[in-house]
């Protein structure tokens, strides 16, 4: 198919995109539409909340997608990282990631140290379980790119772009998301375990880390062995036939639990790898 012609500027940023969800595809197995999906909202300079179930690949989407914007021109600033997680618990306060001003016994003064929002992209792991003081902080860093630590205002880098997750699983000690801050969201996409194929990839990629991780430790030390190859029912780096016997089982498992939730009561229901705009008030 013809590619239509765009003005310079919509081309670079198209070029830029393409390489952005190519870096992701060659990590993220099996999640093509997310991964399009995250891109999208990214260069829309929106942010994106995903509804998970634990396991689904959220952290390594997150932190790939950090490690694929740096690789171009490098970080732009040496104090804010490509990728931060953050988990979210009922005892976080709001300066645990804003930052906060300390003392500087040598200086005498007050020096600010900057808190995990100062990243390019932040992985906020369920978000619904924090109080609403540290949702409210996190509703200024995703609407204006700045945060607020006693009375001054420090902007985050222009890249800043917010993942968060909700688990649905379990919904005892949450604190359900207010409309303004779901409106910051661009995208609420709900994440459904991959298709067979890509699960045997998934594993062919970890085997083959696995053995090279295997062969560099041998190299420095020779004389340890490998006794994970000698014990009988210890399963081993490129058996192709014992990985096609490993699918049956989490795949029943997944469709049980799958019948035993229930969705979240102050979000719309939503189709698997299907994204939509955040409620709005």
């Amino acid at each position: 198919m013809t590619q239509p012609l765009l003005h310079p500027d919509l081309q670079h940023a198209y070029s830029a995109m393409q390489t952005v969800q190519a870096r992701l595809q060659q990590v993220i197995r099996g999640r093509d539409a997310v991964i399009a999906q995250v891109v999208i909202a990214l260069f829309a300079d929106g942010h994106v909340l995903l509804e998970d179930y634990p396991g689904s690949g959220k952290t390594t989407l997150a932190k790939a997608l950090g490690d694929a914007l740096d690789q171009g021109e490098g970080v732009h600033d040496a104090a804010i990282l490509p990728f931060r997680r953050i988990q979210f618990t009922p005892d976080l306060l709001p300066s645990d990631i804003t930052g906060t001003t300390i003392f500087d016994v040598e200086s005498r003064q007050f020096a600010f140290h900057r808190g995990p929002l100062f990243a390019h992209i932040v992985l906020a792991d369920e978000i619904n379980r924090t109080s609403p003081k540290v949702q409210a902080a996190m509703l200024e860093a995703m609407a204006e790119k700045q945060v607020t630590v006693d009375t001054v205002s420090y902007p985050l880098d222009e890249l800043f772009f917010v993942i968060a997750t909700q688990n649905p699983m379990d919904l005892n000690g949450t604190y359900p998301l207010p409309k303004p801050q779901l409106d910051r969201f661009l995208f609420k996409i709900c994440m459904t375990p991959i298709a067979p194929a890509a699960e045997l990839e998934v594993l062919a990629q970890y085997q083959s880390q696995l053995c090279a991780t295997l062969a560099a430790n041998l190299t420095r030390h020779p004389a340890a062995g490998t006794p994970e190859h000698s014990q009988p029912g210890v399963y081993r780096p490129g058996d192709q036939r014992e990985s096609g016997q490993l699918l049956p089982q989490p795949t029943a498992r997944r469709s049980h639990r799958a019948g035993q939730l229930h969705p979240l009561p102050h979000l719309d229901a939503c189709s698997p790898t299907d994204a939509r705009p955040a409620a709005r008030p």
